[in-house]
């Protein structure tokens, strides 16, 4: 495998004094398609949190083309390329189907429908 996209070396995460991720190791390379699968309260949610930088590993390394992301804060890690889509329902509560796909940060292209739909995207929009 050529050098990868994506390597977790080592990657030991907590939440208080609960030791989750023990030490997780992991490459990806450019193209690739990884999936973690496991039961409820496996640490699936807390190794992406760890890629992401919303918990932050007590040991080990995240790296994403080379470069060492541990130490960053999550919004660098996402200017440096790496997403999180959460399955959860409810991202954008209050705005219809339209909106979502109306919504500048969703979908830059996309367009309401109709003058109503229009209407409340604007309103909804506004809030952001």
């Amino acid at each position: 495998m050529s050098r990868p996209l994506l390597q977790l070396d080592g990657v030991n995460t907590y939440y208080g004094d609960s030791h989750i991720l023990h030490d997780v190791s992991l490459a990806v390379a450019a193209g690739q398609v990884l999936t973690i699968l496991g039961r409820n309260g496996a640490g699936k949610t807390t190794a992406l949190k760890s890629i992401i930088g919303v918990v932050k590993p007590r040991s080990g390394s995240v790296s994403f083309g080379g470069k060492e992301m541990t130490s960053l804060s999550p919004y660098r890690i996402a200017r440096a390329g790496i997403g999180y889509v959460p399955e959860t329902r409810g991202i954008f509560p209050s705005g219809s189907t339209p909106c979502s796909r109306a919504s500048p940060s969703v979908v830059p292209a996309a367009a309401p429908t109709s003058r109503v739909a229009s209407s409340k995207c604007s309103r909804w929009r506004a809030r952001f």
